[in-house]
């Protein structure tokens, strides 16, 4: 499980994807280019946020459902 507050825009996208592989459906449902991405392990999902200008909170909720409906 992710240490640090889960899904917090401090994370960066290869925290997530590695430890919840799920949320890459929300990546791809908003057609962001990170899973797969090789600057995933320095990219946080606030940066990926604003680079895709998705709105970072309804992004954090969308990651947590789908790491939850994965359980």
């Amino acid at each position: 499980m992710i240490k640090r507050q889960l899904f917090s825009a401090d994370l960066t996208v290869a925290e997530v994807l590695e430890q919840c592989p799920s949320t890459a459906a929300v990546f791809l449902k908003h057609r962001m280019a990170c899973v797969g991405c090789p600057m995933a392990s320095f990219e946080t999902l606030g940066a990926s946020s604003r680079v895709y200008r998705v709105p970072l909170d309804a992004f954090l909720k969308e990651l947590k459902l789908a790491a939850a409906n994965s359980n």
